[in-house]
């Protein structure tokens, strides 16, 4: 069998994201100082010996253990009645828990809008796409396999004279969603509908679910896969899916997606969407022709109308399929209450969760261990800053009520710039930028010695890091950017930056601030950077100063860059300008931008060039969604650094087409691997500051609790239960 990735080692994620789903990043924690404690020194990482491949066999189990497969003595799997049947023996659930979490909520509570870390989690708890309502699901370990409680047999592929493959499903048609109708088929397809239209694109959703689906530009753009217009602008039918039955659907996948590495994870992973919900008021249709679905009356004011708007399904969901339903939320706080709902059937590993309510309070960082200590709250999940990890064992030793666990961050904190105006869009400048930080010491006073310096886009104990991480740190082209002014400075006049506001070579000691000849220069997507806000015009030539927007959020990371960096870069010519936003923010304008900047006539939001934020890995790694340059690719959660770099681009390209089935295919995606990691080092879309280890602090009458970097909250209480 083909393999399913573990992608990382048990405690291994946009986002992100940020997270992500569909993030590019979210505002790193807040941090407070501990002046009385001093942390452990930070030390470089190495990688793990014997790291498992992606094929290592998926864990099974005798009796429901969270995470893994239940199977038999003699190893034949459970059926699904025996699953159902043990989730059904489940105690009846009781009890709150209160959980204590520093990012504030928005509110979007379907899929295909931008969507916080803490929201990810309220995702699943509504909507089970990782453990109950998908075609695929995620085991403990992070692997991805096809959910027992859904797929009736195992998906059907054929390989087509075109080079198309088609996929065909054929599922269990009595799950139920939250109002007792059966989850059928056309809800699967609706699914890939709704987030693949024009229209859901156009009340400001993302629209790359059906992406590779055959026909998907024409559905999405009216255009063909060459961008050759059709009569009549978009179509109302989907050429690549066919809908057979309630329990029966087919995807058939365009030539240019194959081979795929990861093609069971994203070819035969389908999640529903309620069409009768969605379709309350009659005026939408989905039938199966020769031509594809065809979806008519699916219209933007209906959307509008009865899914964005306030008190719309965005954010109020009350038809789903997950093991919770929202009670309450307030927008104001981001405080949100959940109930567990009735006649939820089970996880795919044999659960119904047992704790009747979980209210998510909204806790500022300065506050939250505070809060835990008085009672407050009962738990805090993914801790990362150092005091308060500290404040947290204090908890546990002082009172005796809780106990505490460690586990590596499937993620990473960076220094984020756009790379499609201003001076950021110049490799040379960022790279003067990453010597001008001890990024080391920088890794200290955050992570307060739990954590440590990271180098590049990858997890700690990935997969990837783990079978190539000496390799890339033994390379002689790889660079371990530090604290040096003069390399700094070096990086700078070899990009050009050489002249003063007058036009005349620059003086240190007598000139300010630096500037750059950018006459007749454009940037890599053929705008003239004579334009950028940056330059004036002087006598004949456009100079572009040396300054930089850095919108900040008001938490420990930004105090820490606050001092370490504005003083040395004024030092060698550089002006960094803050712009401080509240602590929490999650959508600063400019990053998470709406429009991609290929469709003609969308602005784009330029006043910024820096950002300081941290996001969670996805499992497995796509690196051709976050690097790629293809314009299908440049959405929110995709390409957010706008980076520019076509080698960079090729290289991750480059891992996506390999045959999973092919013999030595794992050292193939590894040499790529690595050969992508050099020329992010060098290119610097990214500066990544840390790497840091994520705290539990929970009550102890709170049993069978189990997460780490990627089985984190929303997992993990699905399977715990109150026992006090």
């Amino acid at each position: 069998m083909k393999k399913y990735l573990l992608g990382l080692l048990m405690i291994v994620v946009m986002l992100a994201v940020v997270a992500a789903c569909g993030n590019g990043g979210t505002p790193a924690d807040n941090v407070d100082d501990e002046p009385d404690w001093t942390p452990p020194p930070i030390v470089e990482p190495t990688p793990e010996p014997g790291g498992q491949e992606p094929d290592a066999p998926v864990v099974t189990v005798a009796v429901p253990t969270p995470g893994r497969l239940l199977v038999h003595a003699d190893g034949t799997p459970w059926s699904r009645a025996e699953i159902l049947a043990a989730a059904a023996e489940t105690p009846a659930p009781s009890g709150e828990l209160v959980i204590g979490d520093g990012t504030r909520i928005a509110g979007n509570f379907i899929g295909g809008f931008s969507s916080e870390a803490t929201g990810q989690w309220v995702l699943e708890l509504l909507h089970g796409t990782w453990s109950s309502a998908a075609t695929m699901v995620m085991d403990f370990d992070g692997r991805w396999i096809p959910n027992p409680l859904v797929q009736r047999e195992p998906v059907q592929v054929r390989d087509n004279p075109d080079g198309t493959r088609t996929y065909t499903f054929n599922i269990y048609t009595d799950n139920l969603w939250s109002d007792g109708t059966p989850i059928t088929a056309i809800d699967y397809v609706f699914g890939i509908m709704a987030n693949s239209s024009p229209q859901f694109r156009e009340v400001g959703g993302t629209t790359n679910t059906g992406l590779w689906i055959e026909g998907f530009f024409e559905f999405l753009n009216g255009d063909t896969e060459d961008g050759e217009e059709l009569d009549g602008g978009a179509v109302n039918y989907f050429r690549g899916i066919r809908l057979y039955s309630d329990s029966s659907f087919s995807v058939t996948v365009r030539a240019a997606g194959l081979p795929y590495v990861w093609e069971e994870i994203t070819y035969q992973n389908w999640a529903p969407t309620p069409f009768h919900y969605w379709n309350s008021g009659g005026e939408m249709t989905l039938t199966d022709a020769p031509g594809g679905v065809v979806l008519d009356g699916f219209t933007v004011d209906l959307l509008n109308e009865r899914v964005v708007n306030s008190g719309g399904i965005r954010d109020n969901p009350t038809v789903t399929a997950g093991a919770y339903m929202i009670r309450e939320f307030d927008a104001a706080t981001g405080n949100l209450v959940l109930d567990r709902r009735p006649g939820f059937q089970g996880t795919f590993d044999g659960f119904i969760p047992q704790v009747q309510t979980i209210a998510i309070i909204n806790s500022p960082f300065d506050v939250i261990m505070d809060q835990l200590r008085l009672g407050e709250i009962d738990m805090v999940h993914a801790q990362r800053a150092g005091d308060r990890i500290q404040e947290g064992w204090n908890i546990v030793n002082d009172l005796g009520l809780h106990r505490g666990a460690d586990f590596p961050r499937h993620g990473y904190g960076y220094l984020a710039w756009h790379g499609d105006h201003g001076p950021s869009q110049f490799a040379n400048v960022r790279r003067s930028i990453a010597w001008m930080i001890d990024r080391d010491e920088f890794a200290i006073a955050f992570t307060g010695g739990w954590g440590t310096v990271q180098h590049g886009p990858y997890a700690l104990r990935g997969w990837e890091f783990q079978q190539r991480g000496d390799a890339l740190y033994d390379h002689p082209d790889f660079t371990h950017y530090g604290f040096n002014p003069a390399n700094a400075l070096a990086e700078l006049e070899a990009g050009g930056w050489v002249l003063n506001s007058a036009g005349e070579p620059f003086v240190p000691g007598e000139d300010q601030w630096r500037y750059k000849d950018v006459t007749g220069m454009y940037t890599w997507m053929g705008e003239s950077v004579q334009d950028d806000a940056m330059v004036t015009l002087v006598g004949d030539r456009y100079l572009m100063r040396l300054e930089m927007i850095w919108a900040a959020n008001d938490n420990r990371v930004s105090d820490l860059m606050r001092v370490a960096l504005p003083p040395v870069a004024a030092s060698v010519g550089m002006n960094i300008i803050e712009e401080l936003y509240p602590a929490g923010t999650t959508n600063i304008p400019a990053w998470q931008r709406s429009g991609s900047p290929y469709r003609e006539g969308e602005d784009r939001f330029r006043a910024h060039h820096i950002y300081t934020l941290a996001v969670g890995l996805v499992t497995p790694t796509r690196l051709w969604n976050q690097w790629s340059l293809n314009p299908e690719e440049m959405a929110p959660g995709f390409n957010t650094t706008w980076h520019g770099d076509w080698e960079l681009h090729d290289l991750a390209w480059a891992t996506r087409p390999i045959d999973g089935s092919q013999e030595g295919w794992e050292d193939i995606y590894l040499d790529l691997w690595l050969q992508f990691q050099l020329r992010y080092n060098y290119v610097m879309p990214l500066l990544p500051l840390y790497a840091d280890d994520d705290h539990d602090f929970v009550p102890l009458w709170l049993a069978n609790w189990d997460a780490h970097g990627i089985w984190d909250f929303r997992h993990a209480v699905q399977r715990a239960y109150i026992d006090r």
